[in-house]
């Protein structure tokens, strides 16, 4: 079972159902019934604080009550898997920190792992590990309190801004292996 959230959160819910209905699909295609579907709908608009907008059309949203209608659907019938794209693209900071409360909410009572592709710094919070990538390149990688960088196959490592800033690094460095270490 897997939740999904797009970056285009208009993607992600259908013109033809309310919001109610929206979110029960998720349960009813995950093999809930449509009591226990509708139940598990109420409670995910719920704990976003959008039971109000149940019986409007996703047209009739603004851009983050459709983002955060399309969260609750990705997530209402627990899945065991979320893949989220951008989750907060759309939201103020307010609106953003409740949905990443939300997502690490979902992954501590279900045990789900969460794949989460963002921009946004706050959403390290839910990490267990993050990566980050630079022109297309997995440059670090941080487990905990443990940061790496990553070299690529050619040799290439790519130093983020504030460690050069740290280091007082300009223009150009100077790299020499010590003792089995990279200095700079």
């Amino acid at each position: 079972h897997v939740g999904v959230v797009s970056q285009r959160s208009g993607l992600d819910l259908l013109e033809d159902f309310d919001c109610l209905d929206n979110v029960a699909l998720q349960g009813r295609l995950a093999g809930l019934g449509r009591r226990e579907g509708r139940q598990a709908a109420g409670q995910a608009l719920d704990r976003l604080g959008l039971r109000h907008l149940e019986h409007r059309r996703p047209s009739s949203l603004s851009g983050g009550e459709r983002q955060r209608v399309a969260l609750a659907a990705a997530l209402a019938h627990g899945p065991r898997l979320v893949i989220a794209d951008e989750p907060t693209g759309e939201l103020d900071a307010t609106s953003a920190d409740e949905v990443y409360d939300f997502l690490r909410e979902h992954a501590e009572r279900t045990g789900a792992a969460l794949l989460v592709v963002t921009h946004d710094a706050r959403a390290e919070r839910l990490a267990t590990r993050v990566l980050t990538i630079h022109d297309g390149r997995l440059s670090e990688e941080r487990v905990g309190e443990s940061n790496s960088l990553v070299v690529d196959g050619r040799g290439w490592v790519r130093l983020p801004d504030s460690l050069r800033a740290e280091a007082g690094i300009v223009g150009r460095a100077v790299a020499a292996s010590v003792n089995g270490q990279i200095n700079l």
